[in-house]
């Protein structure tokens, strides 16, 4: 019994002995700058489920696999933190879906100002269905029970459309004033401190011509919330299962609520990584899904143009329709227009139909970062992955005057960032701090182009005032337009 017993120890010792030797001989892990570790990725075809999803291969629906074999290696090495799930639909078929941070399939993540978006869908199929006339309607004819505020006892000539296009001219500070969120004075978080937010919306005051100027508003969209309740007799979350969730095979959802009961249909709403998606690929298909007509093609086509510029503040893009945003950006020489849904902290859900491509992102909600990440990561990685080789951007010769005058100090008072405009060699680069000088070529007299390791391909333009002095710096990263002021 002692000689098996002591066999037995020295069979396990072995197996020790084994294992030890064979790490030994195992080749060192990859390492990528500063000697950290270097993780590897292997692409996966997402799994097909029972939640309608078609799904195929990045090759099979002519996308490289390695500009995102290197977007995911950049993520694991913790280039870009704070993602936690990248979903890319292509010609009908899930092709790539990925989750981060102990974020997985069944994950629903709270959608944010994106939420902004599926209002305006709810919005569409209330018109379609003939439960609100049209888009011109005043509000205070569309919520009569809130007599005794200033909006409907003073008849403010505010309508529907305006509360889509963000345009209702009342007196609203927010974050994209200026107005941090931690200062009173922001209407964000007063709208969320209150008990009633439709009446905390609907009290404040005309300042301005409707329709005159944009100005981002939560309340105008939890507005529309209750606007649709009063029109459907079914409180929104109800009617968006309805009409919207549940004809998408979109089970597993949830919305926030008002102390008072009201839903937050300004950024309430919370969706799982796929089932974004699917709001993506309908729009995308002019209001289908799987053979249905969830919402008319007229709406999709009303509400997702560019209706309104949204220029002189840092923007998702450079125009907004019926809550959603839009912009345009060249990539590989080719102009891509995009529409999307945005939220904060970098909630995305991009439509890019010229390349049938959807691409949804979540994010750690409130990371500042993670709104500029997702385009970068959209036009450095996603979108050129399914473009072709493109000619280098023709460069122009401009005249020394022209360049020296856009040299200086240029500063972006939201982001708390400055940078430098220099000259190297008769060029152009901008700086940052100490980063590297990326080098600008012409392509016009005011637009540039330059490739920057960290941030990909830019677009940079400057403009002038009427005396021809330069005033702005506009940095555009996917479709994101950051405006720099020039200050020497």
């Amino acid at each position: 019994m002692a000689d098996q017993g002591f066999k037995s120890k020295l069979a396990v010792i072995l197996c020790f002995i084994i294992i030890a030797l064979l790490f030994s001989c195992a080749p060192p892990p990859r390492t990528g700058r500063f000697g950290l570790p270097q993780h590897n990725y292997v692409y996966r075809i997402p799994e097909k489920t029972d939640d309608e999803w078609e799904t195929s291969s990045l090759s099979k629906e002519g996308v490289d696999h390695e500009n995102l074999n290197q977007l995911m290696v950049d993520i694991l090495n913790k280039k870009y933190k704070g993602i936690h799930s990248i979903v890319i639909v292509r010609n009908k078929k899930l092709i790539f879906e990925e989750y981060f941070y102990g974020n997985h399939r069944n994950s629903l993540h709270v959608m944010a100002s994106a939420t902004k978006s599926v209002t305006s869908i709810l919005v569409g199929i209330a018109i379609d269905k003939k439960m609100i006339s049209n888009v011109n309607r005043k509000i205070y004819e569309l919520l009569p029970q809130y007599k005794g505020t200033k909006w409907v006892d003073k008849k403010y000539e505010i309508t529907l459309e305006q509360l889509l296009t963000m345009t209702a001219g009342v007196d609203w500070l927010a974050s994209t004033s200026g107005i941090p969120l931690s200062d009173p004075r922001n209407d964000l978080a007063g709208i969320y401190r209150s008990y009633d937010p439709i009446e905390y919306t609907l009290e404040k005051e005309l300042i301005e011509q409707p329709g005159s100027r944009y100005n981002y508003n939560t309340g105008l969209s939890t507005v529309l919330g209750e606007i649709l309740k009063n029109a459907s007799g079914l409180n929104p979350d109800e009617f968006a299962a309805k009409y919207l969730l549940y004809p998408l095979g979109i089970q597993n959802h949830k919305w926030k609520v008002y102390p008072n009961g009201t839903i937050d249909t300004g950024g309430g709403l919370y969706l799982r990584s796929r089932d974004m998606a699917k709001i993506g690929y309908m729009m995308l298909k002019n209001g289908r899904w799987k053979g249905n007509q969830i919402v008319s093609e007229e709406w999709v086509i009303e509400s997702t143009k560019a209706r309104v510029k949204k220029g002189g503040k840092v923007t998702m893009g450079s125009e907004y329709g019926y809550q959603w945003h839009h912009g345009e950006r060249k990539i590989r020489n080719q102009n891509i227009e995009a529409f999307f849904a945005q939220g904060m902290g970098g909630q995305y859900i991009f439509v890019i139909p010229a390349l049938d491509l959807v691409v949804v992102f979540t994010y750690q909600h409130k990371n500042s970062s993670g709104g500029i990440t997702g385009h970068l990561v959209l036009a450095k990685y996603i979108i050129p992955s399914v473009l072709p080789p493109a000619p280098l951007h023709k460069v122009i010769e401009l005249d020394s005057k022209i360049i020296d005058k856009y040299l200086g100090e240029y500063e972006s008072r939201r982001l708390d960032e400055k940078i430098t405009v220099g000259k190297k060699n008769g060029n152009l680069y901008i700086q940052k701090s100490n980063d590297p000088k990326v080098m600008l070529y012409p392509e016009t007299k005011s637009i540039f182009y330059g490739t920057s390791e960290e941030l990909g391909e830019l677009q940079i333009s400057f403009t002038v005032d009427t005396q021809r002095s330069v005033k702005h710096l506009i940095v555009r990263i996917g479709f994101v337009g950051i405006q720099f002021d020039k200050i020497n």
